[in-house]
């Protein structure tokens, strides 16, 4: 599940960039969603233009906003609670501060996407937290 495109807008225009793509990742061009990769069908191209990456726009997965989130050492905690006929899912997001962030939304990535808007307009962006491996023969 990715998120819509005007909410795609909304977190790019706020400041949130796409740190990498990988396979799977959703794009939305010229009307349609694309998804960066190999076959979805056995008929389907086997690889997506990279036009579609350099023009579309990135509708981050709750994977990616979830990624978003650990690499920028941030504590997040999701509950999903019954709301009459449907569901309603409420998060919170702590940063290594311990300034808290909450939201909720009708799914994981709307609440989320709430989540990482606060932040980003809080300008307590925390810098992507990178690590090294050692390889070991």
């Amino acid at each position: 599940m990715a998120l819509q495109p005007d909410n795609a807008e909304k977190l790019l225009e706020a400041g949130f960039t796409l740190d990498y793509t990988l396979e799977g990742s959703t794009f939305y061009f010229e009307g349609e969603e694309w998804v960066i990769g190999g076959r979805l069908y056995p008929d389907g191209p086997s690889s997506t233009s990279p036009k579609i990456v350099k023009k579309g726009l990135w509708l981050p997965s709750v994977n990616d906003l979830s990624r978003w989130l650990f690499f920028r050492d941030f504590e997040v905690e999701m509950n999903i609670y019954r709301y009459y006929d449907d569901f309603c899912v409420k998060a919170t997001a702590r940063d290594q501060e311990g300034r808290e962030y909450k939201a909720e939304g009708g799914s994981e990535d709307h609440a989320l996407f709430k989540i990482i808007m606060q932040v980003l307009k809080s300008g307590n962006v925390p810098e992507w937290n990178t690590f090294s491996v050692e390889i070991i023969d």
